[in-house]
């Protein structure tokens, strides 16, 4: 099968998988909500930046639904769903906090 095939499918998967527009929005509130409140328990000497604090909380969410790194077609997958759901966390967080 072509490559460009491939990443297309696995696109459109992923998609699914994530972005039906009430989980979508369900697990990005969610998701920020467990940001802010990791926000709110450092001690403000070393507190680290929101976006660190972000990737951690992501990275714990993808582990809980069995996005593990054990293997390459799951690892891409945990990269593609990591990804958009920084941008939607920072999407977010731009246009009600900014």
């Amino acid at each position: 099968m072509n490559t460009s095939l491939l990443w297309e499918q696995h696109h459109k998967e992923v998609e699914h998988l994530v972005f039906t527009k009430v989980k979508r929005k369900e697990v990005v509130q969610d998701l920020v909500q467990e940001i802010f409140k990791k926000v709110h328990e450092k001690k403000e000497s070393t507190k680290p930046s929101i976006l660190s604090i972000a990737d951690h909380t992501v990275d714990d969410y993808l582990s809980k639904e069995h996005f593990d790194n054990s293997n390459n077609e799951v690892s891409e997958k945990r990269n593609s769903l990591k990804s958009l759901y920084m941008k939607r966390i920072v999407d977010w967080y731009y246009k009600n906090l900014a």
